[in-house]
């Protein structure tokens, strides 16, 4: 049986709903959303998608506090926080894979785990290249016309 919320709105929408009108940079503090902390704490990338489809404002968490509204600049720290984090999840992730030992596996896990060793660190060649790069005002323009023309 699925689970049906007694208000009719899953719990993400009552945090939105609870929160969606407060001004941006205040502190909400945990003790006025709606459920308790670990609930809250775990619906925060959630209620994040959502300000960000319809508000262009995300959520972050303010350590031990509560959860604080951002918008612009604020925004673009928090992306770049966010690519640093995943550049670091991709070399961790990269090195599990060249140090597994594949002197016990098949030739089919073998194959799996060449096309991950690949995949992986392609991923970390790039994220690590495109985060190196100094984009200037020009390249900048050229994303942004690849955008418009659907590439």
């Amino acid at each position: 049986m699925l689970f049906q919320p007694k208000s009719g709105l899953s719990r993400r929408e009552e945090v939105y709903h609870a929160i969606r009108d407060k001004p941006s940079d205040v502190l909400i503090p945990y003790d006025e959303l709606p459920f308790d902390r670990e609930t809250i704490i775990g619906l925060r990338d959630k209620v994040a998608k959502t300000f960000e489809r319809e508000q262009q404002r995300t959520v972050v968490c303010v350590p031990n506090e509560g959860w604080k509204i951002v918008r612009g600049a604020a925004q673009v720290r928090v992306a770049s926080r966010q690519r640093q984090r995943a550049t670091r999840r991709l070399g961790r992730a990269l090195h599990v894979i060249e140090s597994t030992d594949r002197r016990e596996m098949s030739a089919e896990e073998r194959i799996a785990a060449d096309r991950e060793l690949i995949v992986t660190s392609t991923a970390y060649a790039m994220q690590r290249g495109l985060a190196s790069k100094r984009f200037g005002i020009d390249d900048i323009k050229e994303w942004h016309r690849g955008r418009e023309n659907g590439a």
